[in-house]
């Protein structure tokens, strides 16, 4: 739009720009996007921390299971893709820059799907664990005498839990040392570990062929580490697989955030290309 100057000379008027709104639709998921953002920051660092815990709690027991190996090694991949990837999110909603806001999104789908994943690694595996402990504290059983990591492992399951064997402490008479037969002195006897009060030798005190009565009298676990050790991992699957899951389904409504910034900037863009002047980004 034009008119004529004083000095003859043809001026160009140009519309002031409007006012911007304070509350608009940009600048609320604008805000949001960042939140989200600093959330999935927050989640990604809480979940590399249980991946991390899980990781160190289950080494003194890797020798006999390695159950939690597959959803914590999983949850510490993603914990430090979601740290990194919120640092560009950060960035890209701060900046209101659409190639980091894409790369945010997209990453954040793909966390998503991950996530949703090892929750349901983590309840499958809590659902096999049965089995698998009678396979792995019967195979530890009989290696206890023989391998060093077994020995200590399984030592450790029996003094946290307060057990001996698997169902019972009758089950030691399957090792070849404390077996009955073996002519050692360890024969019919367990493993100090059993004692409730241990120093060396208490478990030469115990014979597996006494009564029940006896064995209490004695100061020794009778009770088999099976159910003690199945509930101690499925608890610690559950915090891998809830985590996982209750985070999965925050970010739903994240996605739909980010994806909503990245159409109102996309607009803003086209509204502005060629009003820079008045918009700058």
């Amino acid at each position: 739009m034009g008119f004529e100057a004083d000095d003859g000379t043809a001026a160009i008027y140009r519309e002031p720009a409007p006012p911007q709104k304070s509350c608009s639709g940009y600048r609320i998921y604008k805000i949001l996007s960042i939140i989200y953002a600093i959330f999935f920051f927050l989640v990604g660092a809480l979940l590399l921390a249980i991946g991390v815990w899980v990781v160190v709690i289950k080494s003194d027991y890797e020798s006999i299971h390695d159950v939690l190996t597959s959803p914590s090694i999983l949850a510490i991949t993603v914990g430090i893709i979601m740290v990194a990837t919120a640092i560009i999110g950060v960035v890209g909603s701060a900046a209101s820059k659409l190639w980091p806001l894409r790369i945010f999104l997209g990453i954040v789908i793909v966390v998503f799907i991950i996530q949703v994943v090892i929750g349901i690694v983590a309840f499958v595996y809590r659902e096999q664990t049965i089995d698998e402990i009678d396979q792995h504290l019967t195979f530890a059983i009989e290696k206890y005498t023989s391998n060093k990591q077994v020995t200590f492992a399984v030592n450790k399951v029996q003094t946290k839990f307060g057990c001996c064997g698997l169902n019972n402490l009758t089950d030691w008479t399957k090792n070849r040392v404390y077996a009955c037969s073996s002519g050692l002195r360890e024969a019919c006897h367990v493993p100090d570990s059993c004692c409730k009060t241990q120093f060396e030798g208490c478990g030469l005190r115990v014979v597996t062929t006494a009564t029940s009565t006896q064995l209490e009298q004695r100061d020794i676990y009778t009770r088999g580490c099976r159910w003690q050790f199945l509930a101690w991992l499925e608890n610690n699957l559950d915090v891998v697989g809830a985590t996982a899951l209750g985070f999965a389904i925050l970010h739903i409504l994240g996605i739909f955030v980010v994806y909503m910034f990245i159409t109102k900037v996309e607009d803003r863009y086209r509204l502005f290309k060629y009003r820079k002047r008045y918009y700058p980004n």
